[in-house]
């Protein structure tokens, strides 16, 4: 069974229990109110009685003829009879003359003072009543038939029976064809879902009309495309990711592959064996550095939400500072501020300390690494609008086919001939300061000195969604 169907079962069951439980309390009701009333009737008439008898001195053909001039104004399916004792329990009055026969007055000993006694004989419902008049009392009993009010109530439950059953019936099919009408989109949604597979992801499943706001199956697809377009670039992403590493790891896996071949084949010298070795060891440490870079790149690649706090963008250009002149042999840094920070506020960014290091820690490499005098300039800008970085070095410009690429994975330009690396720097620089809601644009000034320029915008609704080069 399906979730419509479930649906459909469990709500008609529940408003049918509700609508039965409904019914049988208004029956009931009906019931108790109905034995209320006719009580009260009964009640009402003894005293009745009860006072024309002592009020009419006794006299039996008076209270008959009172009698029997009310019992034309009561309703025409209403039987009364009615019986009157003295104190010694004897019948001085019966209304009309055939009544009911009481089996010798046994009746009268449950009959008590200021406490009516009611009781039912066949289909009547009677009263005893103790009705005292002065010194003098009398025992009343008033009987009334009750087949008028059982045909009333046998009519009620059949009326209620009907409208119970005409009312499931209703609630069992019009859920079932609206329910289906309304999750018929998402049928089709699902049935559009079942043919998605690695291979396809480039379609898209159909939205309805709707409004987005308000219609929950227009939600629905539409976060689901925009699900397929994120799975869509990171399956792409991923592909080409795969498709560089494998290329990237196959040139040193192979020259390692021929070196100990060639020294397995050839009865070489200790300075031979040793020259090999060195040079194994150097494809090894390409290797691992290789390999790091593809993990620190696929780390970066999967934060989608990080927590950013205010930080000091100075204090991490020192840090940067401090850690390329212990790695980077003759580099030469100089750091300035173009105009004074007015406050330590003018320079904290949003950000996160441990990442904006490594972003500049591999601009300043990559500086340095195509610098013509391992020379690298550092220049900070405070302003109203935020904070700007600019990262400089004297050499060789980018053509404008390489400017457009060069944030790509694995992409390098004319200098990989000259100049070893994996292509993987400045796309994990610009994954970062995407993270960071920045800009980098690249610049070439004079003809002899390229500038890479980070951007941090004081407003938090920056989207750092843009690449701007």
């Amino acid at each position: 069974m399906n979730l419509r169907s479930k649906f459909l079962v469990v709500l008609t069951l529940v408003i049918s229990l509700i609508l039965i439980l409904s019914f049988c309390s208004v029956y009931f009701l009906y019931e108790h109110s109905k034995d209320r009333e006719e009580k009260k009737f009964l009640l009402a008439e003894a005293h009745e009685a009860s006072f024309l008898y002592f009020n009419m001195y006794r006299n039996v053909l008076l209270v008959d003829s009172a009698l029997n001039f009310r019992s034309h104004e009561l309703d025409k399916n209403i039987t009364i009879h009615i019986s009157i004792f003295d104190a010694e329990k004897k019948l001085v009055f019966q209304y009309p003359d055939t009544s009911l026969n009481f089996k010798k007055y046994k009746i009268l000993d449950s009959v008590r003072e200021n406490n009516p006694y009611y009781f039912e004989m066949g289909d009547f419902l009677s009263v005893g009543l103790l009705y005292r008049s002065g010194k003098n009392f009398c025992y009343t009993i008033v009987s009334v038939n009750t087949k008028g009010g059982e045909s009333q109530s046998a009519q009620l439950k059949n009326i209620l029976l009907i409208v119970a059953l005409a009312t499931i019936l209703f609630i069992g099919l019009f859920p079932f064809y609206y329910v289906f009408i309304v999750t018929a989109p998402l049928v089709r949604l699902s049935n559009q879902m079942r043919h998605f597979t690695g291979d396809n992801l480039n379609k898209r499943v159909e939205v309805v009309k709707g409004n987005f706001k308000t219609n929950e199956i227009v939600q629905v697809a539409t976060n689901l495309n925009l699900m397929l377009d994120k799975l869509e670039r990171t399956f792409e992403s991923q592909k080409i990711f795969v498709r560089h590493a494998s290329h990237e790891l196959r040139t040193p896996l192979a020259n390692m592959l021929l070196q100990t071949e060639y020294a397995l084949d050839k009865n070489l010298d200790k300075d031979e064996y040793k020259r090999i070795l060195q040079s194994l060891k150097e494809d090894e440490l390409e290797l691992i550095s290789l390999i790091n870079t593809l993990l620190q790149f696929s780390q970066y690649e999967q934060i989608e939400n990080l927590q950013l706090n205010s930080s000091r963008i100075d204090e991490i250009i020192y840090n940067s500072i401090s850690f390329a002149k212990k790695s980077f042999q003759g580099i030469l840094i100089n750091f300035e501020y173009a105009t004074p920070p007015e406050s330590e506020d003018a320079i904290s960014v949003n950000g996160h300390p441990e990442l904006l290091r490594v972003a500049l820690n591999n601009l300043i490499k990559n500086a340095y690494t195509y610098s013509d005098n391992k020379k690298v300039n550092i220049i900070l800008e405070t302003n109203d609008e935020g904070v700007t970085i600019i990262i400089e070095n004297s050499g060789k410009g980018l053509q404008h086919d390489e400017v457009d690429r060069m944030f790509l994975p694995f992409f390098r330009g004319e200098n990989k001939k000259t100049t070893k690396g994996f292509g993987l720097g400045l796309a994990i620089i610009e994954k970062i300061i995407k993270i960071h809601h920045a800009k980098i644009t690249y610049n070439y000034k004079d003809g002899k000195v390229n500038q890479f320029i980070v951007f941090f915008s004081k407003s938090k609704k920056n989207p750092g969604k843009s690449r701007e080069i």
